[in-house]
């Protein structure tokens, strides 16, 4: 039997905890409208999640972030992009620098004609006439419009360079963060992970007090929320190893490390 004095702090307790209920509901429903939107569903489509965050526990390990370590952006959308509008703009300074070169065309023409009144052209005469001409043009003098093109080119190209380089350093450093987050889940995941199996035992240890009343309701009740705090903590660790290991397959544009 518990106390009223317990039953009033269970209440309250309970009472507070209730806005974290209602968040957690709300945070749960947005997060599935997202994902039928990211997966082309409408908003109202049923959708039955299944499974839990313990099935990928076993991913959760050293070996892991040493595979994820071994990483390249030579995948990565926005480098590969970058390359190929350099690649665009290279092949425009080409066209435009050969615009500067003489050019020499040769045109040939030959046919037959012949004139009359009637279609019979069996009985025509015909005269072979051919035509050939060779042209040479030299570009002297275009206003500066040319050289004005090629430096402009040249211009686009170095800043091009120039994002290229920022948005390497900056994917770099997100690598690492994303690395260094991991690393820190695997972590914090064998220390959650101890310490749920001590919170199991003391919340063992507690209600067996309670049942053969050496133990409050109150002691129990705490014993249970240090349970479910500790357990809290180690699906955080592995949902933290989850998201950042999935930030890292966006950024260097691969996946399925665990099978490297």
């Amino acid at each position: 039997m518990a106390s009223e004095f317990d039953k009033l702090r269970a209440e309250v307790a309970l009472k507070n905890q209730h806005p974290n209920l209602l968040a957690s509901e709300t945070a749960i429903e947005l997060a599935s409208m997202q994902l039928k939107a990211l997966m082309g569903l409408d908003i109202e489509y049923p959708v039955v999640f299944e499974g839990s965050l313990i099935q990928y526990e076993g991913e959760v390990t050293p070996g892991g972030l040493s595979a994820a370590s071994e990483f390249s952006l030579e995948n990565n959308t926005d480098l590969m992009q970058l390359a190929i509008q350099k690649q665009q703009l290279e092949l425009a300074m080409k066209i435009t620098k050969a615009s500067f070169l003489p050019t020499l065309s040769l045109s040939s023409n030959y046919q037959y004609s012949s004139m009359n009144n009637d279609f019979r052209f069996s009985n025509y005469n015909w005269y072979p006439y051919s035509t050939a001409s060779l042209a040479l043009n030299i570009p002297l003098f275009s206003g500066m419009k040319r050289q004005q093109q090629v430096r402009q080119s040249k211009l686009t190209l170095q800043t091009l360079e120039d994002s290229r380089i920022n948005s390497e350093r900056t994917l770099r450093l997100n690598v690492n963060n994303c690395l260094n987050q991991m690393g820190n889940a695997v972590e914090e995941f064998s220390s959650n992970k101890e310490n749920v199996a001590m919170a199991e035992k003391a919340y063992s240890i507690s209600r067996k007090q309670f049942e053969v009343g050496m133990g409050t309701w109150l002691d129990l009740s705490a014993s249970e929320l240090a349970l479910t705090q500790a357990r809290l903590a180690y699906h955080q660790s592995v949902y933290s190893y989850l998201f950042y290991r999935a930030e890292l397959e966006k950024i260097t544009g691969t996946s399925n490390y665990q099978n490297q």
